[in-house]
Parts: C-alpha cells; sequence; structure tokens
C-alpha cells in the first residue's frame, strides 16, 4: 500500500510521456521529523511539460503566470489556463517524504503567500509554486 501511494504522488508530477520513474529521484528525509511529530507542507501548483515546451516557452510562460497572478488573477484561474497535467491546483496537505526532494526545499523555503518556480530539467518537470498555508507539524 505505501509503495502504491508513494508511486501515485509521483506520477501527479510527471507527465504520460515519462514511462518508468527515475532511480535518482532524492526524496528528502532531514528536518521533517521531531520526536513523534512530522513536518506537513501545503501548496497549489501548474506543471509545465518541458517535453512538450522549450526553455524560452517554459521561462515565459513562468514569468507570465507569476505576473498574472500578482496583478491579482486568481491562481485556480491560472491552475486552469496553464497546467499540463491531470491534476494541478491545491496538492492538499503532503509530507516532504513522498515528493521529489527539490520541490520539498522549495515549498519549505518559502512563506505562505509567496509565488516560486521550481524546475527539475532532468526530469522535464517544471512547475509554478503557491505555497498557500504555513507549513504545520502533526502527530505521526
Amino acid at each position: 500500500m505505501r509503495l502504491y501511494l508513494y508511486l501515485s504522488l509521483l506520477c501527479l508530477f510527471a507527465s504520460s510521456e515519462i514511462k518508468a520513474l527515475p532511480s535518482d529521484l532524492s526524496i528528502n528525509h532531514s528536518g521533517i521529523v521531531q520526536g513523534d511529530s512530522i513536518k506537513e507542507y501545503r501548496a497549489s501548483y501548474i506543471y509545465l511539460n518541458g517535453l512538450k515546451l522549450d526553455s524560452t516557452q517554459i521561462d515565459s510562460l513562468q514569468a507570465l503566470i507569476i505576473q498574472s497572478y500578482q496583478e491579482g488573477r486568481p491562481f485556480q484561474e491560472l491552475v486552469e489556463a496553464y497546467n499540463m497535467d491531470s491534476r494541478g491546483g491545491d496538492l492538499g496537505w503532503f509530507r516532504a517524504k513522498i515528493f521529489v526532494k527539490a520541490f520539498v526545499e522549495a515549498v519549505d523555503e518559502h512563506q505562505k503567500g509567496e509565488i516560486f518556480t521550481v524546475d527539475i530539467p532532468a526530469y522535464h518537470w517544471y512547475y509554478v509554486v503557491l505555497k498557500t498555508h504555513d507549513s504545520r507539524w502533526v502527530e505521526e
């Protein structure tokens, strides 16, 4: 069950063109456990598929999305307009141990309400992320 959950969540970040999961995905386990508590995060994202867009298009779209949000356009509208996977939007509460290290570290480094990009070019994964809630510690 745990492996199924892990694979399902990783698939949220992979495009349909990726047929196998990369074997060297770094999973973040440091700084997420305090005694019996574990750190959780909450964010929304827009995925841009690096297999369908070149780097210039990705950079332009990321800048446009951020500018549109900063000018008052709701993030969910931007998700509906630009997201390139089947989910997008609110991830709900998630724990670091099931996500790619670079994504979790970026979310952890930002404050609630900040919008930022996360690029994982080795796998053609590009994101615009909005941190929607402060991180929290919960009992495991």
